[in-house]
C-alpha cells in the first residue's frame, strides 16, 4: 500500500460556503448602486463590469471555485472572455483581488452557518489575523480578541474586512 503522505491532496468542497455563495445575486455596478443597503449584502458585483453576461460569467466561475475547489489558474481560464474584453491581461492583481475576496467571503459565510449550528460549542468567536507584513494594522490589533458570537462587534468586524483580507475566526465555548 502506498504511503498516504505522498499522495496528492484533493481539495474538499465546503458545502456551507457553496450554499452561502448560492444566496448571492450577480448584478452590474449600476444595478448594485440602486439597491438599499440591506439588499447589497446579497449582491455579487465586480466594479467596472457593465454587461450582465460578464458579471454572470465571473459569478459562475467563482461558484465553481468555491463549490469544487478549483484554483485561481482555473478561474482565470473560465473567465478568459471577460479578461480579454475588459483588457485585464496585465492586471493580475485585479483578478487575484476578485478571486481571493469572494472565496474568503464565501468561506466566512459558510463558517458562520457552521457556528450557528454548533450552539454552545460556538458561543464565542476569536478573531484570527495572519500576522505577517501584509496584515493591516487594525486587523493585527484584533488578532486573538474574543467576543460573544452575538456581539454587535461582528456586524462590523466579521472577516473578511475589505479586499484581500485573509483574516478568519475560531469558534470557542465558555
Amino acid at each position: 500500500m502506498p504511503d498516504a503522505t505522498l499522495q496528492p491532496m484533493k481539495p474538499l468542497p465546503f458545502e456551507e460556503a457553496a450554499a452561502f455563495w448560492k444566496t448571492r445575486v450577480p448584478l452590474t455596478s449600476e444595478q448594485f448602486d440602486r439597491l438599499a443597503a440591506e439588499s447589497k449584502k446579497h449582491a455579487f458585483v465586480v466594479a467596472g463590469l457593465t454587461k450582465q453576461s460578464m458579471v454572470e460569467d465571473v459569478f459562475t466561475a467563482m461558484g465553481k471555485a468555491i463549490g469544487q475547489g478549483t484554483t485561481f489558474g482555473q478561474f482565470k481560464k473560465e473567465i478568459r472572455g471577460v479578461i480579454d474584453e475588459m483588457g485585464w491581461q496585465k492586471q493580475g492583481w485585479r483578478l487575484q483581488t476578485i478571486f481571493r475576496t469572494n472565496v474568503q467571503a464565501a468561506y466566512a459565510g459558510g463558517k458562520w452557518r457552521q457556528y450557528e449550528s454548533m450552539g454552545k460549542g460556538a458561543e464565542f468567536l476569536q478573531y484570527d489575523a495572519v500576522d505577517d507584513s501584509r496584515t493591516r494594522p487594525t486587523h493585527a490589533a484584533l488578532d486573538g480578541k474574543v467576543f460573544p458570537r452575538d456581539s454587535a462587534f461582528w456586524d462590523t468586524w466579521y472577516p473578511p474586512n475589505g479586499f484581500n483580507c485573509r483574516c478568519t475566526t475560531r469558534a470557542m465555548s465558555k
